[in-house]
C-alpha cells in the first residue's frame, strides 16, 4: 500500500533546484528514513509532503489524491508534522501543547469534549509524559520536550506521521528516547512514519524503508538491508565503510573506514535520478 506517491516532483528556490525531476513511492505502514548528505534536499522532500512548499513541477499524491487539492483541516486529520526546531509560546505547558492536537476536529466554537480529553490524556501517558503535563515545555529536557511535540502530533490522531530531523541538538539517550517512542507508535497501532535522520547509524536502527538522497535527487530507495550498502555510501556520502550484521537486531550496522576521497583517483558524476 502507498502512503504517498511523488510524481516528477521539482522545487526551486530562485534558480537552484532543490529537488530536480524526484519520482518517489513512499510505502503506507513503515517507518522511512529520508537520508544524505546537507542541502542534498531532504527537508525540502518532507515541507512537499507536508503542504508547505509548492512545487515547481510535479505533484504529491497522499494515497490517489492529489495534496493540493485536499482540504486544509481534513489534510491536518490524516498527516500530522514535527517540523525541526518546533517553537511554543513562553510559559505554554505541556499539556496546553498537546491539546493543539485536537484543533483539526474542532471549529472556534465547540466545546472541549471528554473524547478531546481522553485522547490527550492517552498522548501524555503514550509518551510518558502524564507526571510533567502541567510544566511550561521551557523547563523540561531536550528529550522530554520532543515527546511533547510528538505527543501533540499523536492527539491528531492521524496515520501518517512525518518528523524533520527530530534528534537535532539532542544528546544520544534523548536521540535514542524520541526515536524509540515513535517506532512504539509504528508498531502499536500501525502509524506510517516519513523522518528525515542526520544520521546514517540511527536510520540503519529504527528505518525499515531508506531514501538516499544528493544533489537534489534519489540515488536509492527500498528496504533498509538493500540501501545501506558500501557502494551506497560511497556514492551519496563520499564514504568508504564496511557494512556488518549487527549481532543484537540483524540490521545493518556501518564501520566507517574513511572519506572516498582518500582513494579517488579519478572524480565520477554521481547519478542523481
Amino acid at each position: 500500500m502507498t502512503a504517498f506517491h511523488i510524481d516528477s516532483l521539482t522545487v526551486r528556490f530562485g534558480e537552484r533546484a532543490a529537488l530536480d525531476d524526484v519520482t518517489l513511492t513512499l510505502p503506507r505502514h513503515t517507518v522511512t528514513a529520508i537520508v544524505g548528505p546537507n542541502g542534498c534536499g531532504k527537508s525540502t522532500l518532507l515541507r512537499s509532503l507536508a503542504r508547505l512548499l509548492r512545487p515547481t513541477q510535479g505533484r504529491v499524491l497522499l494515497g490517489d489524491e492529489d495534496v493540493s487539492g485536499i482540504d486544509r483541516r481534513d489534510f491536518a486529520r490524516r498527516v500530522a508534522l514535527l517540523p525541526q526546531g518546533p517553537q511554543a509560546p513562553d510559559n505554554l505547558s505541556v499539556i496546553d501543547l498537546v491539546a493543539r492536537g485536537r484543533d483539526p476536529y474542532r471549529r472556534w466554537f465547540d466545546q472541549w469534549s471528554r473524547p478531546d480529553e481522553d485522547i490527550v490524556t492517552d498522548a501524555l501517558r503514550r509518551t510518558g509524559l502524564e507526571d510533567v503535563a502541567d510544566r511550561p515545555l521551557e523547563t523540561l529536557s531536550g528529550g522530554q520536550r520532543q515527546r511533547a511535540w510528538v505527543a501533540l502530533a499523536l492527539a491528531q490522531r492521524t496515520d501518517i506521521l512525518l518528523l524533520d530531523e527530530p534528534t537535532t541538538y539532542l544528546d544520544l539517550a534523548h536521540q535514542l528516547d524520541v526515536l524509540d517512542t515513535v517506532t512504539e507508535l509504528h508498531r502499536r497501532d500501525g502509524v506510517t512514519v516519513v523522518m528525515v535522520l542526520h544520521d546514517l547509524s540511527l536510520a540503519a536502527r529504527y528505518a525499515d524503508h531508506v531514501v538516499a538522497m544528493r544533489s537534489g535527487g534519489v540515488v536509492e530507495a527500498g528496504p533498509v538491508a538493500e540501501v545501506i550498502t558500501p557502494a551506497m555510501l560511497r556514492a551519496v556520502f563520499d564514504v568508504e565503510a564496511q557494512i556488518v550484521p549487527d549481532p543484537d537486531t540483524g540490521r545493518p550496522l556501518i564501520v566507517p573506514r574513511g572519506g572516498a576521497h582518500t582513494w579517488r583517483t579519478v572524480t565520477q558524476p554521481v547519478p542523481v535520478g
